[in-house]
């Protein structure tokens, strides 16, 4: 029988150790597709605004055209020429607005592909740390079986009788009982659980 369980806890220490791994790297190739979806986000985030500030101000431009063509033909030139300079401002304004609108919105689609880039290396860093843990649970889960299937697993916590560590006396007689079948129903059990 341990010929068989030693195998097969190899096997799920590996296969553990290996979904650990796999699950991290699903975890980071997510996290840097949704990183470089953010910088083409940003990207269009910025051109949109450029588009739109360069339309507005071909807008602006007409719109201050017609205007100088309406103060020409009605003769108010003093007028006119503030009330276009006040244009000229107001549009000048609004399409710096425009692009500091996209310039922000770029922003936090770049920032946001940098937390994604964050979230890769972690899940990168977990990934390897849940791998070694299950392979180190497992190295420990199969040195424990083999102690206890090879008798090395027959002496009390304290190392022998007497006091343990604690002050406790052990409960732990030698010889009484020499398979777990007859130990679990024993008394013992709770204050000792490993007996060969």
């Amino acid at each position: 029988m341990a010929n068989l369980v030693t195998p097969l806890m190899l096997a799920g220490t590996v296969m553990s150790a290996v979904g650990a791994t796999q699950s991290a790297t699903a975890q980071v190739n997510a996290s840097l597709y949704n990183a470089r979806l953010e910088e083409i986000n940003a990207t269009v985030a910025h051109d949109q605004a450029q588009a739109e500030a360069t339309r507005f101000a071909r807008e602006a431009t007409r719109q201050l055209g017609a205007a100088r063509a309406g103060f020409g033909a009605s003769g108010t030139v003093d007028d006119g020429l503030d009330v276009l300079a006040d244009m000229a401002r107001q549009a000048a304004l609004d399409k710096a607005t425009i692009e500091y609108q996209g310039d922000v919105r770029a922003l936090g689609h770049r920032e946001s592909a940098k937390l994604h880039r964050m979230g890769a290396d972690t899940a990168r860093r977990e990934g390897a740390l849940r791998s070694a843990s299950a392979f180190l649970s497992g190295a420990g889960n199969l040195a424990v079986f083999s102690a206890a299937s090879s008798g090395t697993l027959n002496r009390s916590p304290a190392g022998g009788r007497g006091r343990s560590k604690a002050g406790c006396r052990s409960s732990f007689v030698p010889g009484k009982f020499r398979s777990f079948r007859t130990f679990r129903d024993s008394p013992l059990r709770r204050s000792y659980p490993i007996v060969d």
